[in-house]
């Protein structure tokens, strides 16, 4: 007596994936005579399940388990195919909760804030985001156009939105002056912030550690590759850059570090170069060099790259070729 062939199973017209439109699925098997039953719940199908007849609509995520029966009553094995169907979010704060590898498509624009390589964070003012592969080039405060599509990624315990599409529109966007004591007390996921005269430890590859301020200390990332400044004994640092809670805590991820000069500092210097003079309110720097820089007493930036620059009366710290001076102008 021959044996009854086992039937292959059934073929699906689109593969298992991530969609950002609603699909129809089509159902198929090698011989024409066979019957083709499917389940759209979960559960494993049999021949009393649904028959298939005409293409299966998908509007949102779902799993079809199949069987193929032949004209000889035989069932094949189950395949089964999943899809992943975008939903649709009107702005940052409503995609918290989505689980990773689901496609999304955000509503709202973006502004970017921060641009490097592959990665990029942007806001749309109910919260912020870090964003993967942008395929254009982008300047802070310029923007993504509505209607994002992308996927929800994790990376180094960062949840991150792989876009696949985006446009490009000009919108200013400033980090807010924050200290790390309201970040410990309530801090804000991907809050874009600066931090006034910290300090921070990091390895001589740029890899920071933790960031430091009035006796209070979080975890620091490099996650965007920016140049860390070489820490100087008595300076301060104002750091911008995003705030990433992850399951230890916050994580601060600068984009930007730049040095400030503190009264300690100021205080801490000995004695002026002899190439430094004071000249009718003039600050005069007799070097052949643009590396100076002038800071006021309180750290603001006053001039950079000139040798000649007249001052109000007060104390100057004058920065030649990274030697530190005070100044007095009188």
């Amino acid at each position: 007596m021959t044996d009854i062939p086992t039937p292959n199973v059934p073929e699906f017209s689109i593969l298992s994936g991530s969609y950002f439109e609603p699909q129809f699925i089509s159902l198929s098997s090698s011989d024409s005579t066979d019957q083709i039953y499917y389940t759209i719940d979960g559960s494993s199908p049999s021949d009393k399940s649904s028959l298939y007849s005409t293409p299966i609509a998908i509007n949102s995520s779902t799993i079809i388990k199949a069987i193929v029966k032949s004209k000889y009553g035989k069932l094949s094995a189950v395949a089964e195919s999943n899809y992943l169907i975008a939903t649709s979010h009107q702005n940052i704060a409503d995609i918290a909760d989505i689980e990773v590898g689901s496609p999304i498509i955000l509503a709202t624009p973006l502004t970017v804030i921060h641009h490097s390589g592959k990665y990029l964070y942007a806001t749309d003012y109910s919260n912020n985001i870090l964003l993967k592969n942008a395929s254009n080039s982008y300047k802070n405060g310029e923007c993504i156009k509505g209607n994002t599509k992308g996927i929800i990624e994790v990376i180094d315990v960062h949840k991150v939105l792989s876009i696949t599409q985006d446009e490009e529109k000009i919108i200013p966007v400033k980090p807010i002056i924050k200290t790390l004591e309201s970040i410990i007390g309530e801090p804000i996921n991907h809050e874009f912030i600066t931090l006034e005269r910290c300090t921070y430890v990091s390895d001589t590859s740029g890899n920071l550690s933790t960031v430091s301020q009035n006796g209070r200390t979080v975890n620091a990332s490099n996650l965007f590759g920016i140049d860390v400044p070489t820490i100087k004994p008595g300076w301060g640092y104002f750091m911008t850059g995003f705030v990433s809670l992850t399951e230890t805590g916050a994580v601060i991820i600068p984009t930007a570090i730049v040095e400030d000069i503190t009264t300690a500092a100021i205080n801490a210097i000995a004695q002026v170069k002899s190439d430094i003079r004071v000249q009718d309110k003039h600050i005069i720097v007799n070097e052949p060099t643009t590396n100076i820089v002038i800071y006021s007493i309180s750290g603001q930036k006053i001039s950079e790259r000139k040798n000649n620059v007249e001052c109000d009366k007060g104390i100057y710290v004058v920065v030649v070729d990274n030697v530190i001076n005070k100044v007095i102008v009188n």
